[in-house]
C-alpha cells in the first residue's frame, strides 16, 4: 500500500495526478522561463507516450524526409568537397608542370651558355628538384586516378 505524503512547504501538487512531490528538479521539469513546471516528470512522460503512439505516422514521416535531406546535404557536401580536391590538385599538378618545364631551362643555363654563370652544385640540385616534381606528379596522378576507380 502507498502511503501519501504530508503536505510541506517546500512541496508541489502535481496539476495531473495530483500526488504531492518535492519540489526539486528530480520530480518536476525546468520550464523554458526558469520556473519548475506544474506537472510531474511522470505524467509529462505518460503525456508524452501517448502523443508519440498516437502520430506515430507523423514521426516516421519526419523522420524519413530528416534521413532524406540529410542524405541529399550529405552527397552535396561531398560533391563540393570532390571539386575542391580536384581544384586543389589541378593546381598542384599546374604548379609541379610549371617547375618541371622551367626547371630544365635553368639547369641547362647553368650547365652551358655562359662561362661560370652558377656553381655545378646548384645544377645539381636544380636536378635533384626536376626529378622530385616529376616523382610528385605521378604520384597525384595515380592518387587522383585511384580516387576516381581508373586504376585498382
Amino acid at each position: 500500500m502507498e502511503t501519501k505524503r504530508i503536505l510541506v512547504a517546500e512541496d508541489r501538487i502535481c496539476s495531473k495526478c495530483g500526488d504531492p512531490k518535492l519540489l526539486t528538479e528530480e520530480y518536476f521539469y525546468i520550464t523554458g522561463s526558469g520556473v519548475l513546471s506544474k506537472e510531474c516528470i511522470e505524467c509529462r512522460r505518460k503525456r508524452n507516450n501517448k502523443f508519440r503512439i498516437a502520430n506515430k505516422d507523423r514521426y516516421k514521416a519526419e523522420g524519413i524526409a530528416k534521413r532524406a535531406a540529410e542524405k541529399l546535404q550529405a552527397e552535396k557536401t561531398a560533391d563540393k568537397q570532390k571539386a575542391a580536391d580536384n581544384e586543389w590538385l589541378n593546381k598542384q599538378l599546374d604548379e609541379a608542370d610549371r617547375q618541371l618545364h622551367y626547371g630544365p631551362r635553368r639547369a641547362k643555363a647553368f650547365l652551358g651558355g655562359r662561362k661560370n654563370s652558377a656553381p655545378l652544385g646548384v645544377a645539381v640540385k636544380i636536378g635533384r628538384r626536376i626529378k622530385k616534381y616529376e616523382k610528385m606528379i605521378n604520384q597525384k596522378r595515380f592518387e587522383y586516378e585511384q580516387a576516381e576507380g581508373m586504376v585498382r
